[in-house]
């Protein structure tokens, strides 16, 4: 053997200071475990200098970094120190986090290591220090850390495809193979095959569902297979076996390829939708309308079809015989071709507004016959509704000729009686005149007389209210138009009514010089009606005012009483006809015609009225008449500027909060409320704002001839185009107010409306909603 070589401590330190193994000798002075020597790997590896280390506490010069509070690696360093001296072997610790400071900054650098520590023994066996040796494993372990995320988001993915593969609204499998083996297929597509899953799965299909053999099915899925050309199915039978019945199933369906990675083909995707409910509901309907065509033709009135669109599809034979030509001309022409041209316009708009909002049509004219004459039918149609969707319009013609010829005879017999009457209560009308005239009158006489002519006034004018409304029934009240100053007619009526009443003082406290063209008398008409009226109500009273303005280029005319007043639930049927006020103190006399016929001529003129009342202090009665025929000058904004404004109403878009606001102003009719909601679907249709502020604080008067139109057409517009919630904000004019409610009565959509006072509350409502 050779010479032995004895090393000296400078060739261990030597040793020491040359391995490639990080090293650190630790002494066993718990809790500090001071740093006896490190050598040079270890320096490298923790970005350290002997001189900050040797002598000082391991933990003191590598603290923990205050950002990692998960690690605990101050107690696992501990712990393994402690190990290694209580057993005297050395102790392991695997990829711990262990942050290395970075030199110059108080920023750490994460780093995780594998850290074994050794203890080194006296000639006692007694622990001298530990051999602390960390291995920087952060690359490794950053390594392995992201392979498991990547293995785990993996999984994740196959979980997630898997979730909504099981979860899919309609049928999906697998099946793979020549023999087109069940992999795999979701809860809806065991319940259109009438089998679970494990009932199945690894069988050929045919097998398991062996009824479907033999129909064809076997060619669709290996030309699949083969070409890689998917197959699409729509509405076929396929016979299945579910819950032990032979059933024919329904189905839309879909055979895709299913491809491998490499992208070879080893199967088909099924994806199947049942709609045998459909199918059959359509099969029934196939016989329901060969059974409704059989009734049809045995029905006496004329029954007719039209399809979703509104065009007419088919007539029975009655409607056939009725105007002298098969159903193929009759439906190629359709009604317009046999409706009277005066009843055309409410044809149409009706026909047009029950399309829009699926619901009842009904309405009366009159049609040719096949020799000419017309006749007056009611028509009436209700939507066929299947999953919400018009599918087929029934309608019916009703002949209501008697009906109407009932209805006129009725009229004529009410102007025959008014004319009778009225001759000869002319007659001793002049001969009380003329008794009231002669001197040898007594004052007993002369009361007599005056009595008797007022009671003659009062029949008079009950007959003459007859007579209006007989004529406007029938359409024969006769205007004859020419141009008046309206002071003037003021000045002449109200010193006339004045004159019948003793007790009360007639007022006129405006009335400006303006011009207007209509029918004086019937106008004259109006205002007595307003007047006396305004006497009959407040008995208590001694005062009546009258007015006249010029706004907004219409005159209005009021009737200001302090009588009993009317309540609001009543105002609204105060023009209808032979409606009287009422209450418990009294009651009043005539037949309630006069504001009944006041409407129809204010209407013929188009203008309006309306009033406001409280109760037990008096009502005022209004009228208006428009001073032009000329339409109003439009302004209109700038479309990208989401707004729109004329003289009686404002239309923007808020853009902060997301809804469209509308100002309406001044007096409104039919014509002015309808063009207002086509530009609010307009705007809505630039915006797609849903909610809807609709402010009437600056509408003024009464606007009830478009009530109707606005609940049963408007609404359901408004709310196919978008509109979800609308606040409407009432008017201060009762009327105004009473035909906002009535709409919202009709309404016929499902909008979330409410009604507010102010601004403010409405706008609040709106963005919470």
């Amino acid at each position: 053997m050779g010479d032995v070589i004895q090393l000296i401590a400078s060739d261990y330190q030597s040793v020491f200071n040359k391995s490639e193994a990080t090293k650190l000798l630790l002494g066993i002075d718990a809790p500090s475990y001071t740093i006896l020597d490190v050598n040079n790997a270890y320096l490298r590896a923790t970005n350290s200098e002997r001189e900050t280390l040797v002598g000082h506490s391991v933990f003191g010069v590598f603290p923990t970094n205050p950002t990692d509070e998960e690690s605990k690696n101050i107690e696992r360093t501990i712990f393994s120190f402690e190990e290694a001296i209580r057993t005297k072997r050395p102790h392991t610790i695997y990829n711990y986090r262990y942050d290395i400071p970075i030199r110059g900054s108080n920023e750490f650098e994460e780093r995780y290591w594998t850290t074994t520590n050794t203890p080194v023994l006296d000639e006692n066996d007694n622990v001298k220090f530990l051999i602390h040796s960390p291995t920087n494993v952060t690359e490794i372990y950053k390594l392995a850390q992201r392979e498991k995320q990547a293995i785990e988001g993996l999984k994740n993915q196959r979980k997630q495809l898997y979730s909504i593969f099981m979860q899919a609204p309609v049928g999906i499998g697998i099946i793979k193979g020549p023999n087109y083996l069940v992999d795999l297929i979701n809860p809806p597509l065991e319940e259109i095959y009438g089998r679970t899953f494990e009932e199945i799965k690894g069988m050929p299909v045919f097998e398991a569902l062996p009824s479907a053999k033999g129909h064809g099915f076997e060619e669709l899925l290996d030309n699949v297979r083969l070409t890689g050309k998917p197959f699409y199915g729509n509405g076929l039978p396929v016979p299945l076996v579910r819950k032990g019945v032979l059933e024919t199933v329904y189905v839309d369906f879909v055979y895709e390829p299913f491809r491998e990675e490499d992208g070879s083909i080893s199967g088909v995707i099924v994806v199947a939708t049942e709609i045998t409910d459909k199918i059959e509901s359509q099969l029934k309907l196939k016989a329901s309308e060969a059974q409704f065509r059989f009734m049809a033709e045995s029905m006496p009135q004329q029954v007719w079809t039209a399809n979703a669109s509104g065009e007419l599809d088919y007539v029975n034979e009655r409607t056939q015989h009725y105007f002298g030509k098969n159903a193929d001309e009759i439906i190629s022409l359709g009604w317009q071709e046999f409706i009277h041209p005066n009843d055309l316009a409410g044809y149409l708009k009706n026909w047009t507004a029950a399309l829009h909002v699926k619901k009842l049509y009904e309405v009366e004219f009159r049609l040719r016959r096949a020799d000419g004459e017309y006749c007056w039918y009611l028509a009436r149609a209700l939507p066929f509704m299947m999953d919400d969707t018009v599918v087929k319009w029934l309608g019916t013609n009703t002949d209501i000729a008697e009906q109407k010829k009932l209805e006129q005879q009725k009229d004529e017999f009410i102007s025959i009686a008014s004319h009778e009457l009225k001759t000869p209560l002319t007659s001793l009308k002049a001969y009380l005149q003329l008794m009231e005239r002669s001197s040898a009158n007594t004052s007993s006489q002369e009361k007599f007389v005056a009595n008797s002519l007022q009671q003659l006034k009062r029949l008079e004018k009950l007959i003459g209210d007859l007579l209006d409304v007989s004529k406007i029934s029938a359409g024969k009240m006769s205007y004859n138009m020419g141009v008046f100053n309206m002071k003037d007619l003021i000045n002449e009526v109200v010193p006339s009514v004045q004159l019948s009443s003793n007790k009360h003082q007639f007022k006129i406290e405006s009335n400006p010089s303006v011009l207007f063209e209509g029918d004086r008398y019937r106008l004259e008409q109006v205002l007595t009606n307003f007047l006396t009226n305004a006497v009959k109500y407040s008995p208590d009273a001694n005062e009546v005012i009258i007015r006249s303005v010029i706004q907004n280029d219409n005159i209005i005319v009021s009737v200001q009483d302090f009588g009993i007043g009317i309540e609001k639930e009543n105002l609204g049927k105060l023009f209808d006809r032979f409606y009287r006020v009422d209450n418990t103190a009294m009651k009043y006399d005539g037949l309630g015609l006069g504001l009944y016929v006041s409407a129809d001529i204010l209407t013929r003129h188009k203008g309006n009225f309306w009033i406001e009342s409280e109760p037990g202090k008096g009502s005022t009665f209004y009228f208006r008449l428009p001073l032009s025929q000329q339409p109003e000058t439009v302004i209109e904004h700038e479309v990208t500027n989401a707004a729109y404004l004329s003289e009686s109403i404002s239309i923007k878009g808020d853009e902060l909060d997301k809804l469209i606001e509308v100002d309406w102003k001044g007096f409104h009719d039919y014509d002015s409320v309808k063009a207002g909601v086509m530009k609010i679907l307009e705007l809505q249709e630039i915006t797609g704002y849903t909610k809807l502020l609709n402010n009437n604080l600056n509408v003024l008067g009464n606007w009830s001839d478009a009530v109707e139109w606005v609940g049963t057409i408007a609404f359901p517009l408004l709310e196919k185009a978008g509109i979800r919630h609308l606040a409407w904000i009432f008017s201060p004019a009762t009327f105004s107010q009473l035909a906002a409610e009535k709409s919202i009565d009709l309404m016929e959509s499902n909008i979330e409306a409410q009604t507010f006072s102010t601004v403010e509350e409405a706008r609040e409502w709106l963005k919470n909603a």
